[in-house]
């Protein structure tokens, strides 16, 4: 029973503010979705390959503006229907965790939302990060005292 007792005292970070800021998603806020778009789109990519084979072989100008109608296919229909459901999908996921979790907007403004940066963002636990949220719950003090005065 202590053992459990100690290990909820050591908890912080991540645990505590209720979202995952550490690993992957200091890259990334929502690395799956990137993920899952790119296999798609890496997908369709591999539905112009031929016509590009079959546009290669002539040399004419008309075969290249046909190359680049077989560039747009029907297969496109896919990856872009799929990357507006995503986009849809993240802003609501996003606008969620805004209310769920404050602090969440601090992270927003660290890390990217799809495309993931090659250098992490700052982390929430570093000194710039407590930084950040300290400002921000400052912020949401003056708020809270100025709805009371009105």
């Amino acid at each position: 029973k202590k053992f459990f007792l100690k290990k909820k005292k050591k908890k912080g970070g991540d645990y505590l503010r209720g979202f995952c800021t550490s690993g992957v998603f200091k890259y990334s806020r929502h690395l799956n979705f990137f993920c899952e778009q790119s296999i798609w789109w890496t997908i369709y990519g591999f539905s112009i390959i031929p016509s590009l084979h079959v546009s290669s072989s002539s040399s004419s100008e008309a075969s290249l503006l046909g190359s680049l109608n077989f560039l747009i296919n029907f297969a496109i229909l896919g990856p872009i229907l799929l990357s507006l459901l995503f986009l849809g999908s993240t802003r609501m996921t996003e606008n969620l965790s805004i209310k769920k979790y404050p602090l969440y907007s601090v992270y927003q403004q660290t890390t990217p939302m799809l495309i993931p940066s090659f250098s992490p963002g700052i982390s929430l636990d570093s000194p710039q990060g407590q930084e950040m949220i300290i400002s921000f719950i400052a912020k949401e003090n003056e708020k809270l005292k100025r709805q009371k005065q009105m």
